[in-house]
């Protein structure tokens, strides 16, 4: 089934704006989100720095070991997920709101992806995920790397933020199935926009980078989703 799917992905230099109302989650719990997961970054940055070797720095997505002394990261990603489950009892005309967990309209989420630079160049990406527990939880280093997955993504999330009116919020959607990556934001009618990070055929189908997942287009990810029997293929 994945040979049917281009898989993509990738993020940068982020900037998150506050969201209009209506349109998307609270700001105050984007605002918590952005705040706490700036500090976990920065403290996670500093443990990555560590672990990069002569042996490793190239795959983690840097030109030279120098570099690392010259890294920042850019403002955090929000990152939902299409999870299987939604796919496979999507209908068509079913508003595509209903596919991402949790809804981007009313609350933060469980994953941030943060784009590692150098310079102005994304270089690679810290992933934190959120770790429920008494008083209220916390942020904690998932993953590293991925430097072709966050060059990817924020190519489409900085095209998406130029083309979008003030406080209109962008994030990522995951659908981890199929490993692919979309920028997600809603458009004045309050209706979910998804735009592909990579060139993605879908057998008759063919989405281009940056362009609008169409209803067709998730009507066939839904249909490779029913097919999925837990094996790889």
């Amino acid at each position: 089934m994945k040979s049917l799917i281009c898989l993509i992905l990738s993020v940068a230099c982020a900037r998150l704006m506050v969201p209009s109302a209506g349109a998307a989650a609270p700001f105050a719990t984007i605002s918590n989100v952005l705040f706490e997961t700036r500090i976990q970054g920065s403290n996670s940055l500093a443990d990555f720095q560590t672990i990069i070797t002569p042996a490793n720095f190239f795959w983690m997505g840097f030109q030279t070991t120098n570099e690392l002394s010259q890294a920042t990261n850019a403002d955090p990603v929000l990152v939902y997920t299409i999870s299987v489950n939604s796919l496979r009892t999507f209908i068509t005309g079913q508003d595509i709101n209903l596919l991402v967990e949790p809804d981007p309209r009313q609350f933060g989420p469980p994953q941030v992806i943060i784009p590692i630079m150098v310079g102005t160049e994304v270089r690679s990406s810290t992933t934190l995920r959120f770790r429920p527990g008494a008083p209220s939880g916390t942020w904690v280093t998932a993953n590293w790397g991925q430097p072709k997955l966050i060059r990817r993504l924020m190519s489409t999330y900085q095209t998406v933020l130029a083309s979008l009116p003030a406080g209109t919020l962008a994030f990522a959607v995951e659908i981890p199935l199929f490993d692919l990556w979309f920028v997600g934001y809603h458009d004045p009618q309050n209706q979910l926009i998804l735009r592909s990070t990579s060139e993605l055929p879908l057998g008759p189908i063919t989405i281009h980078q940056h362009e609008i997942i169409t209803e067709a287009a998730i009507e066939r990810l839904a249909f490779e989703a029913q097919r999925y029997n837990g094996f790889p293929n």
